[in-house]
């Protein structure tokens, strides 16, 4: 079992990005007010960020509906036992942006500044989107360096994969330690967070040319990425 903490990290997302998560189409050209808003708020965003994110990797045996972890904790995850197939170790994570961002869209929000604070929060989901591709880029070169596959992560609440396994990813990841925790609803705060699993393996079979997007069954989410531009 192995516990990780991280700091300071990069945050990369483009202008194309946030505009996406607005509901603009790709060659959609905003308005001028938003455009300007925009370029505003994207050099300005960087001291709002404190990117951080904590995983723990643990021995797991994967059955049709479930994933069985070594400390006795059960996922009932059918998506992960589909796309983990094989593995025999499940990563655990959680990462943030941390609350600085998001308290500053509520004040514009309070100011009347609407157009401005709901770009920011685009930037914000970009942000932690950012975060946890770095985290999990990470995880897999790691698991590559070890001779093993990892899995699409997928993440509690999309697709087949009930929200109340939040709480058993809590149990197993030190969340606290980098300032998240959950609600009574099970929801992460700060909202700027994301949590999600991956499995690993030297003989994970992972259905091929599956993007996590293909798991959920919110077609026009404005956050999908799979298939999100094919006609």
């Amino acid at each position: 079992m192995t516990i990780e903490i991280l700091e300071g990290i990069p945050v990369a997302i483009d202008k194309q990005e946030i505009l996406r998560i607005q509901g603009h189409h790709k060659n959609e050209k905003p308005s001028a007010a938003i455009q300007e808003i925009l370029e505003k708020a994207m050099e300005d965003f960087h001291p709002l960020l404190q990117p951080k994110a904590t995983f723990i990797e643990m021995e797991a045996r994967v059955t049709k509906e479930s994933i069985n972890l070594e400390n006795g904790l059960v996922l009932h995850n059918p998506d992960g036992a589909k796309a983990w197939q094989n593995a025999d170790h499940l990563v655990a994570v959680v990462c943030t942006i941390g609350p600085v961002l998001g308290q500053r869209v509520s004040e514009l929000s309070a100011q009347g500044a609407n157009t401005a604070a709901l770009v920011l929060d685009s930037i914000g989901s970009a942000a932690v989107e950012s975060v946890a591709d770095h985290v999990n880029r990470r995880i897999c070169q790691g698991a590559a360096q070890r001779g093993m596959k990892a899995g699409p992560r997928l993440s509690p609440g999309y697709g087949t994969w009930p929200l109340e396994d939040q709480r058993v990813i809590f149990a197993m990841v030190p969340a606290e330690r980098i300032g998240v925790h959950l609600n009574e609803q099970g929801i992460m705060i700060p909202m700027k967070s994301i949590s999600f699993c991956l499995g690993m393996g030297r003989n994970l079979k992972a259905p091929k040319g599956l993007h996590p997007c293909q798991y959920c069954n919110l077609k026009n989410c404005q956050y999908r990425k799979a298939l999100k531009d094919q006609p």
